[in-house]
């Protein structure tokens, strides 16, 4: 018969494994029986951490509240964290609305102004007196002529990446710098490869906008898109 409850030791301390698929009071019975096995084995009284893994269920408040206090009462088991291998659909939500890029799949025309707090890949043409705005950073699979400000709300880390073929302002944080491309450039036949190549923006140690080249990503932001969708370290800033 499977078990319902399951204690292991580790270097990193002990696990307990509860049974998904077993009720609350089966679990509850098993754990009886554990903690009166552990007070013949144990004779001294040191503490020890304890993970509970709960699998693909989802204990609420009370629930963990109540086996806390269990634990402490008839062990030295100090717990250190609950782990569950699924996340709350509001929580999950929440994480996808914080971390993802936000996507943008239309032109952006004369006037109107794209504005988010997360990262934005912008599907579309920047025309002439538009703005794309991003307190993160920007991306942009089209052709640029208007503006774009990443960083918006000082954050100097963040990039730019988008072809400049045309007249343009680019903003880091409070840093600008206008892109003027001469009569010559625009009107002189431009390949394919040409029209895809993208450029990064971004902020060198001297706090002044430089241009890059996109194969160079890793080294000038290293960390850039490094942690996108890790949810355990956007929750621990919670």
């Amino acid at each position: 018969m499977e078990k319902k409850v399951t204690l292991k030791g580790t270097n990193e301390g002990y696990f307990l494994i509860l049974n998904d698929q077993a009720s609350l009071d089966e679990i509850n019975e098993e754990l009886d029986r554990l903690f009166e096995q552990i007070k013949k084995d144990n004779k001294h009284e040191q503490n020890f951490n304890l993970i509970i893994d709960t699998k693909h269920r989802i204990l609420d408040e009370a629930t963990k509240e109540a086996l806390t206090e269990k634990i402490s009462e008839h062990t030295n088991f100090v717990i250190k964290c609950f782990s569950e291998d699924v996340i709350d659909k509001q929580l999950a939500d929440r994480w996808h609305e914080e971390t993802s890029p936000k996507m943008v799949v239309r032109n952006i025309r004369n006037g109107q102004i794209v504005q988010t707090d997360r990262d934005l890949i912008l599907f579309g043409d920047i025309r002439p007196g538009a703005v794309v705005r991003s307190a993160g950073s920007v991306v942009v699979i089209g052709d640029v002529k208007g503006t774009i400000h990443a960083g918006s709300k000082g954050d100097e880390d963040a990039i730019i990446v988008a072809p400049f073929l045309y007249d343009a302002q680019v903003r880091i944080g409070e840093h600008v710098e206008i892109i003027e491309k001469n009569a010559d450039e625009e009107s002189e036949e431009i390949n394919f490869e040409h029209l895809t190549r993208h450029q990064v923006v971004y902020l060198n140690d001297l706090h002044m906008i430089e241009f890059g080249e996109v194969e160079d990503l890793t080294r000038i932001r290293p960390d850039f898109a490094k942690d996108l969708g890790g949810f355990e370290e956007w929750q621990k800033q919670l």
